[in-house]
């Protein structure tokens, strides 16, 4: 990154002011952790920055502003991962509304089709009734005709 890492915070927190207090404040009580080793044993050893002192090393400013530069990288980063995972996520989205509608256009089609089959066989019903009828009506004229016969 070419660019200061304070001036690119100062366009996400807005208040120079209160970025400059933040800066220093940062720089003059921050701690950090050292591990050295001494006979193979890792120890840490704990560095307070002093806050007598009325301005911080080079070194200290410095390392301040790597660690302020790989926290910006890192939101960057973050910020990317949740774009992408909302861009993938309205994606799902509309695969799955795409899914539901070829779903229920499938079912309202079988629906479709299953009381085209009702609506046959209920015609089928009135036709077997009518032959039935019919029938039932040529077994009695032929039941009179044969008791008239013998008679």
């Amino acid at each position: 990154m070419d660019a200061d890492p304070f001036t690119s915070l100062l366009s996400l927190s807005g208040d120079p002011t209160r970025l400059r207090n933040n800066r220093n404040s940062f720089i003059s009580t921050s701690s950090r952790r050292r591990k050295k080793k001494v006979n193979g044993d890792s120890m840490s050893e704990t560095i307070m920055f002093s806050t007598s002192s009325p301005s911080p090393t080079r070194c200290m400013i410095k390392e301040a502003n790597e660690h302020l530069q790989l926290l910006h990288q890192r939101v960057l980063d973050l910020e990317r991962t949740v774009q992408d995972q909302a861009v993938a996520l309205v994606a799902k989205d509309e695969a799955m509304q795409t899914h539901l509608r070829e779903v229920a256009e499938a079912n309202d089609a079988k629906i479709a089709e299953k009381e085209r089959e009702l609506e046959s066989y209920r015609h089928q019903i009135k036709t077997l009734e009518r032959v039935c009828q019919e029938k039932d009506a040529q077994i009695e004229q032929i039941g009179r005709a044969s008791c008239r016969e013998r008679v």
